[in-house]
């Protein structure tokens, strides 16, 4: 979803959750972290990355039939 520039991005993984956290963690190595919380079966990140703010959720799920990961992501510009 875009609403003026700002993007909402829902998604499904089949891999594991530490598979996929590790996916985050190493594209968001060079971000401003503003709170970051972590566990063995989730990962919640807020900061800033080049030109927008960002929010990270990525977790242990069965919502989805086959899926074993949900990752919902939220980015804003900088103003």
């Amino acid at each position: 979803m875009e609403l003026e520039g700002s993007y909402t991005v829902t998604a499904f993984s089949k891999d594991d959750v530490s598979k996929v956290k590790k996916f985050y963690e190493d594209i968001l190595k060079d971000a401003k972290v503003i709170n970051e919380t972590k566990t063995e079966e989730s990962l919640t990140s807020f900061g800033s990355l080049e030109k927008y703010t960002y929010q990270l959720d990525v977790a242990k799920s069965n919502e989805m039939k086959g899926y074993n990961t949900s990752i919902l992501i939220m980015i804003q510009p900088i103003k």
